[in-house]
């Protein structure tokens, strides 16, 4: 059961990648800020990891630890606070070594890793340069999904390097059709 709501055109292609067994190792998700983007990444973890395969269920053991931000393969990155307290204005190439490491082990738990890079366009030069290695040799088993509500500010690189996802706003009908 796919939790993103309102994005079918999305959901279709990533269905019908998982049925012919041709996930992407990359995807960079975009759209405006709140429309889903980041359960759309999650929703992909869990279908890349749920234990009963292709579309997520939401109630075996890998469905609900992800749901719960419980399940050791997969993270999200995003601007943390740094060790000052204060909250990181940029992805810090830190952030992306420690991936990186985190990349070249097996998966844990799941049959994927899964890491998804909230605010993909706040990525530092560095730490942007640092996962393009990643992204073009990547390891087995490993998904990173990049999440962006700016395009223009994401690398020219990175982009090239991901199947891309375009999210647009739902129409306030399918919305008023949902909550009815």
């Amino acid at each position: 059961m796919w939790q993103t709501f309102g994005h079918e055109k999305a959901i279709r292609t990533l269905s019908r990648s998982l049925e012919a067994g041709r996930i992407a190792h990359s995807y960079l998700i975009t759209g405006p800020a709140k429309i889903g983007k980041t359960t759309l990444a999650l929703d992909i973890a869990r279908a890349v990891n749920c234990s009963s395969g292709g579309t997520p269920c939401a109630t075996c053991r890998q469905c609900q630890r992800i749901t719960s931000a419980l399940h050791p393969d997969v993270r999200i990155i995003g601007l943390e606070a740094a060790r000052s307290g204060r909250l990181r204005t940029q992805i810090s190439i830190e952030q992306v070594r420690e991936i990186q490491r985190d990349a070249s082990l097996l998966p844990y738990e799941g049959r994927n890793r899964v890491f998804i890079f909230e605010s993909a366009e706040k990525l530092s030069g560095e730490a942007a340069n640092s996962l393009l290695k990643t992204l073009e040799e990547p390891p087995d088993n490993v998904i990173i999904i990049l999440v962006a509500s700016d395009l223009n500010a994401v690398l020219p690189t990175l982009i090239s390097r991901c199947r891309s996802i375009a999210l647009r706003t739902t129409p306030l009908s399918a919305v008023s059709e949902f909550l009815v």
